[in-house]
């Protein structure tokens, strides 16, 4: 995992372009859901914490 990640910081990769729906914490199991159901073309979503 850490190969996975370590463009990340240098600016390599941007996963924010990969990203179709953001959700909070609070609201991880609604993306759970979404992605469960294939709801809204729902691909890659961000949790922020």
């Amino acid at each position: 995992m850490s190969r996975l990640f370590t463009p990340i910081p240098t600016g390599k990769v941007d996963p924010t372009t990969m990203t179709t729906h953001r959700f909070g914490f609070d609201n991880v199991e609604d993306a759970f859901v979404m992605m469960a159901e294939k709801q809204d073309n729902i691909a890659k979503p961000l949790i922020t914490f």
